[in-house]
């Protein structure tokens, strides 16, 4: 089960709440000064992002709640995101012209981007992209670089954002027009073309919009002021929530968590958006997130992969709506087994099964493996289900010692993406996790030793580097095509890889490689 998490003014030396089930304070955290946003990733670490103490505008928690790093925009952060490889973005009031933000997942700035007023809301799209709500536009960023390519216009000051798969833009703030003219919250299509819009009352606003489970929950000043509403523009449901809903989470089962200001109330909502359970605050409560359920853990067999970055032995995984993980069944879109592509583009993963009547894609959840140079090693692999069926095709791909093998893409749009191979294993045993909301299966397959064309590969987002007794280390991004034995260039040093440990998952992806013993 999630765990809800709040954030908002300072109260009582405390800016940050973490909530049981029933509704009761279990732990706290102080930034220092008020907080207006806050996110989460699927490893349990916090962000926040407020006004500044110390110099310091938003920071990154453990799930310990230990403080892993902080920065400073320069003026009061507004809203913040994660994305699936645990890249932080920002936005808030202008730093001099600059509005929005983007920090690697150590903490280091990679861009900063000129808005032309302060930026209210920011979401990483479903489809990829970048997007940030402020003045009267929603801008649309590649998120390598921040530069804005596209916009849509409200007419009114914008103050939330959300973006399907399909790049679909909805987008709400403060009611623009009159009369028979009004406008409150938008849906427009990829191209910029109003789909649908629902209009609210005059001087009414929306201030949050999620996506969840296939809906769009919208927020606000108004009466009612939430609801539940089709991607087609249908409300399934509204409530009232007492003040300005100023934030929405919602989790798997569709219970729905809701805060709002100016004095602040934290509510916990049924699936039909009914009231459970709620907590007052003397101030604003600005921001919700949930944090998932690190108790449930997916233990392969024998797994000896020691991880970097103080991650445990085997990673909790969980699905996420940017994730671009989840994949439909369907056979590679190359006929043969190319290379994986580099370059730009947005990295995606994909899991297949070969052995059975046809081939089978599977919902990759994440992944670990660590390779020798011409020796066997293992793969764990976890995927999604929806029920326990699937343990009959994993009996039979056992029994005819079928392959799981792992494709490797750069996706460019929704139509155009390329792959290749990255690994391929043998299924030897696996285990499922039940939880109330979620199935998993985790995989466990040996890969066969193969003999490798040795190349020489230039590494990229470079986070730390090792030298233990002559031993050369680096910790970077993903570099699907690198084998052991392989040159690897991390652009300050050249040495053989000796062993390559990829770590793919929801929140955080990464490789290590080591040098050979000396002798």
């Amino acid at each position: 089960m999630a765990t809800p998490v709040i954030a908002g003014a300072r109260t009582g030396g405390a800016t940050v709440w973490f909530y049981n089930a029933s509704g009761s304070v279990v732990s706290t955290l102080d930034h220092g000064a008020d907080v207006y946003c806050i996110a989460t990733d699927a490893s349990g670490n916090i962000y926040i992002g407020g006004d500044s103490v110390g110099g310091v505008t938003h920071r990154k928690y453990n799930s310990a709640g230990s403080v892993l790093w902080s920065a400073d925009h320069g003026a009061r952060v507004n809203a913040i995101a994660v994305d699936s490889s645990g890249n932080v973005y920002i936005g808030g009031a202008l730093s001099g012209s600059v509005g929005a933000r983007k920090y690697n997942s150590a903490g280091a700035l990679q861009w900063s981007t000129d808005t032309a007023a302060d930026i209210n809301a920011v979401c990483i799209g479903q489809d990829g992209y970048f997007y940030t709500a402020g003045g009267n536009y929603v801008n649309k960023s590649n998120v390598s670089d921040g530069v804005s390519f596209f916009n849509v216009w409200h007419g009114a000051t914008l103050r939330a954002v959300a973006v399907d798969s399909s790049g679909n833009i909805y987008c709400g703030g403060d009611t623009h027009g009159s009369y028979s003219n009004k406008r409150t919250y938008r849906k427009y299509d990829s191209s910029g073309n109003l789909i649908w819009y629902q209009a609210w009352e005059t001087g009414d606003s929306v201030y949050a919009m999620l996506l969840a489970d296939g809906y769009l929950y919208v927020g606000g000043y108004s009466s009612p002021n939430f609801y539940k509403v089709s991607l087609s523009g249908t409300v399934q449901w509204s409530a009232t929530n007492f003040r300005s809903v100023k934030a929405i989470a919602v989790d798997a089962a569709g219970v729905s968590y809701v805060t709002s200001i100016p004095s602040g109330i934290f509510q916990k909502n049924n699936s039909s958006g009914g009231y459970v359970w709620n907590a007052y605050y003397s101030t604003a409560v600005n921001g919700v997130a949930l944090l998932p359920d690190l108790d449930t853990v997916v233990y392969p067999p024998g797994l000896p992969i020691p991880l970097a970055l103080a991650l445990p032995t085997i990673e909790s995984a969980f699905l996420i709506p940017a994730l671009a993980l989840g994949l439909s069944l369907a056979s590679p879109t190359v006929p043969s087994a190319p290379v994986p592509p580099l370059g730009d583009g947005q990295r995606i993963y994909r899991c297949y099964a070969t052995g059975l009547p046809s081939l089978v894609e599977w919902q990759l959840r994440s992944l670990q493996c660590k390779k020798r140079r011409n020796d066997s090693t293992w793969l764990y692999v976890e995927i999604a289900a929806t029920d326990l069926l699937l343990s009959a095709s994993l009996d039979a791909l056992i029994a005819v010692g079928g392959q799981i093998v792992i494709y490797s893409g750069l996706r460019y749009s929704l139509q155009n993406e390329v792959m290749g191979e990255m690994l391929r294993a043998v299924l030897t045993e696996y285990r499922y996790e039940k939880t109330a909301f979620s199935l998993s299966f985790a995989l466990t397959c040996r890969v066969a030793a193969t003999l490798e064309v040795l190349q020489t590969r230039v590494l990229s987002g470079v986070v730390s580097r090792g030298d233990v007794d002559g031993r050369r280390s680096v910790q970077c991004a993903v570099h699907p095509q690198v084998r052991p034995g392989d040159t690897v260039n991390d652009g300050l040093r050249t040495f053989i890889a000796h062993t390559v440990m990829y770590f793919i998952g929801a929140s955080e992806s990464f490789m290590t490689i080591d040098e050979a013993p000396l002798g």
